[in-house]
């Protein structure tokens, strides 16, 4: 029996590994084609968002309805128009150096198709233009002030209503209309140290001119996760 467990874990272990390895081979390959750059400025994030293919939501494969279960969200949904992505397009960058697969549910569905994308895999991808350029307007001042935009990553972007559930999202989440983005800071001051005034920058700098009155704001303290939104009026709490 323990035996069974140890090559159970060891099996796991070598499938992780080759995940990791063939969608890091994937992503090397993508830069290497398209030689793509970082998108830091507004006008390009447009651009890229415009080249994108956009399906109405009552467009959308069954298949996806039902494994999103967003059919429980369609008052909010059946509006929305969603991005389509075949194969490795989901690695183009979006906001500075953050790609548009960091914004997606990273559930079992996505893993899995990470592993086939060259051979075109489809995935359907919700978010709001407004959060995104509310992002970059971070980006841009963390590079602008000396702060290091590479010592944030994003935790979540979209999640459809199944994977939000899994999550342990609340059942309005604005997430699951794409309205939302949780980051980890990290050293953003470059001090060696990661501690609560790297988070405390950023939620002043968000506080004052990105987000002010306009979406909400989620301090989560004693971590060093932060969150933003654009649901359109001024909201603020301190627990998860």
């Amino acid at each position: 029996m323990r035996i069974a467990i140890w090559v159970l874990v060891g099996v796991l272990f070598i499938q992780i590994v080759h995940s990791r390895n063939t969608v890091a081979g994937h992503v090397q390959q993508y830069d290497d084609t398209t030689r793509q750059k970082p998108v830091y400025s507004h006008a390009k994030l447009d651009s890229v968002l415009n080249r994108l293919e956009l399906v109405p939501y009552t467009d959308l494969p069954k298949e996806y309805l039902d494994y999103t279960e967003s059919v429980a969200q369609e008052n909010v949904l059946s509006h929305r128009q969603y991005y389509r992505f075949q194969g490795v397009d989901v690695y183009q960058y979006i906001v500075g150096h953050f790609r548009i697969a960091d914004l997606m549910s990273k559930d079992t569905f996505f893993i899995q198709n990470t592993l086939c994308l060259p051979e075109g895999c489809v995935q359907y991808w919700l978010i709001d233009t407004a959060v995104l350029h509310r992002f970059l307007d971070l980006v841009l001042w963390m590079r602008k002030s000396g702060y290091n935009d590479s010592a944030i990553t994003i935790n979540n972007g979209h999640r459809h209503p199944a994977y939000n559930k899994f999550k342990g999202g609340v059942p309005k989440s604005y997430h699951m209309q794409g309205m939302a983005i949780d980051i980890k800071v990290g050293d953003i001051d470059r001090n060696d140290t990661i501690n609560a005034m790297d988070k405390q920058i950023l939620l002043d700098e968000l506080e004052s001119h990105i987000i002010r009155d306009s979406g909400g704001l989620g301090l989560y303290p004693n971590t060093m996760v932060i969150h933003f939104d654009t649901r359109g009026y001024r909201a603020r709490w301190n627990s998860h």
